[in-house]
């Protein structure tokens, strides 16, 4: 059961870093004047 959870804890760290990243994108993204695609995350409540 212990590594069950450590394999979720990972999963968890690594899609953080995933959405980090992803953050680091849409921001990028925005920035050179493509902000329709953030307005579909953000839309979202």
């Amino acid at each position: 059961m212990g590594n069950k959870c450590r394999h979720l804890s990972m999963q968890l760290y690594r899609s953080l870093i995933n959405s980090r990243s992803l953050k680091k994108l849409l921001e990028g993204s925005a920035s050179s004047g493509t902000s329709s695609r953030r307005g579909v995350f953000t839309s979202h409540p």
